[in-house]
């Protein structure tokens, strides 16, 4: 089997259901990376035993496992300093990757050295892997470096691959920042490089209970506030430790926040309820779809409390208004 300078990073926590079919598809690709490191960030489950059990089994496959638990990109640059490849791809630990990945993006890196960043789309499922759709948002082909600088979401993070010493020259991963991590990171990596998709899925990206952050409106708007400005500023020319240094309070309020707002019991289904009520078919199916999961394979259960749900708005809307 043909062999890539690419480490593949999968940063682990709390991820023992799905781990094996992560790593399985890695072990598959029409071209192979060097190494896999699972790097654990303290999870609570079984996760870092399976993790060693498949070190045994994969010849690819090293573990990195972290002290203390520091997030997701804490994890993600424990793996960036552990590997030793002239590239980086990133795959989640719920994530599977199609075996034309890494032949599909690597090319694009070897014969255009100005390239940083390359990446695609993705197929996205549900936890059980029931296939709902396609990332619409990463499908544009060709050099997205404008789209990126514009603050635009144009490569699905998990599937992306990067130079390694552009990444490390742009500070990697922020620890500070506990959501939109991976846009800032495109920013900064735009700053210095150009980025491309590659126009086709490269990656079944699953969707798990709860991984649509509940973002508290606070939360969300600082975000968006933080990423708008950024994009401004590297648009306008200025440096990024220029820009970073400007913009630290901002992440440092952003720390400061929390982060998601309280799921109450039955939010999934009061919400594809509504969705009902309007028409939305889309919306109704991707919340059919967190519901079930979250009540297991009672699938029922989540329409019969939709059900509950819808009624009183039907009613509601039906009913004259008293003049």
């Amino acid at each position: 089997m043909k062999t890539a300078p690419v480490t593949v990073i999968t940063a682990v926590y709390n991820a023992e259901r799905f781990l094996r079919e992560t790593v399985e598809s890695v072990s598959k690709q029409q071209l192979l990376p060097v190494q896999h490191l699972l790097v654990d960030d303290c999870s609570t489950d079984g996760s870092l035993d399976l993790a060693r059990e498949l070190e045994k089994e994969f010849p690819l496959v090293r573990v990195v496992s972290l002290e203390t638990n520091g997030g997701y990109p804490a994890a993600l640059n424990a793996g960036l300093r552990e590997a030793a490849s002239e590239y980086v791809g990133i795959l989640d630990s719920d994530d599977i990757a199609m075996p034309h990945w890494l032949a599909s993006v690597v090319p694009v890196l070897d014969g255009n050295p100005d390239i940083g960043s390359a990446g695609g789309g993705g197929v996205i499922m549900t936890h059980d892997g029931l296939v709902t759709g396609h990332a619409k948002y990463c499908s544009q082909a060709g050099d997205v470096t404008a789209e990126v600088m514009a603050g635009k979401y144009a490569i699905l993070h998990p599937g992306s691959v990067h130079r390694r010493d552009f990444l490390l020259k742009t500070g990697g991963y922020n620890p500070r920042l506990r959501s939109a991590e991976d846009c800032d990171m495109f920013l900064n990596m735009a700053s210095v490089a150009r980025l491309v998709n590659v126009g086709e899925p490269l990656i079944y990206y699953r969707c798990l209970p709860g991984s649509e952050s509940r973002k508290t409106p606070e939360f969300a708007a600082l975000a968006e506030a933080y990423l708008a400005q950024k994009a401004q500023m590297l648009s306008a020319g200025k440096s990024l430790p220029a820009t970073n240094a400007e913009l630290a309070s901002l992440v440092n309020a952003l720390a400061a926040l929390p982060r998601l707002a309280p799921l109450v019991k039955g939010a999934y289904e009061y919400e594809m309820a509504e969705a009902l009520r309007r028409g939305d078919r889309r919306l109704c199916a991707s919340r059919f779809y967190f519901a079930s999961a979250i009540s297991g394979h009672k699938r029922f259960l989540c329409c019969r409390r939709a059900l509950r749900c819808l009624m009183p708005r039907l009613k509601s809307t039906s009913e004259p208004k008293k003049a």
